[in-house]
């Protein structure tokens, strides 16, 4: 049994053949899963349940939310550098949660779900891009 509990890490911990009992430690949430689910996948399964939004969309919030930084950062001006920094945290983030993916796929399914991974990276950068396309449009009407 591996138990960070003081970290707030996900215990996992066997309760019958094939299932795990999954529990958030500082929220005493609790989940029966597969045995073979990894952690990043408990802490999806997990988000999902207190978030009341789908998975597709939990995407696009990253992204407007990295979005909305970016514009907090701007402070009413028309800066590219903060527009591009919010595009490359979210390439960053999208690559690295679908590099996670592919890993469990690859584990679970013996195959990677690339179609599927690649519309989540899509909807990961999709707002970082038009914001960043706004900025550029206004900065060049501006320039005229």
């Amino acid at each position: 049994m591996r138990c960070g509990w003081r970290r707030g890490w996900i215990a996992k911990v066997r309760i019958e053949p094939g299932l795990t009992l999954c529990r958030f430690a500082r929220c005493g949430y609790a989940l029966a899963m597969e045995q073979g689910t990894s952690d990043y996948q408990s802490l999806k399964i997990l988000l999902a349940e207190y978030v009341p939004i789908d998975r597709d969309l939990l995407h696009i919030a990253i992204g407007l939310v990295l979005t909305m930084i970016a514009v907090v950062m701007a402070r009413r001006s028309v800066h590219l550098k903060p527009f591009l920094g919010a595009l490359a945290i979210a390439c960053l983030l999208g690559a690295a949660m679908e590099i996670l993916d592919m890993r469990d796929d690859i584990q679970s399914l013996g195959a990677w779900r690339w179609r599927a991974s690649a519309m989540d990276f899509i909807r990961t950068i999709f707002v970082p891009v038009i914001g960043l396309f706004i900025v550029i449009l206004i900065r060049r009407n501006r320039s005229l």
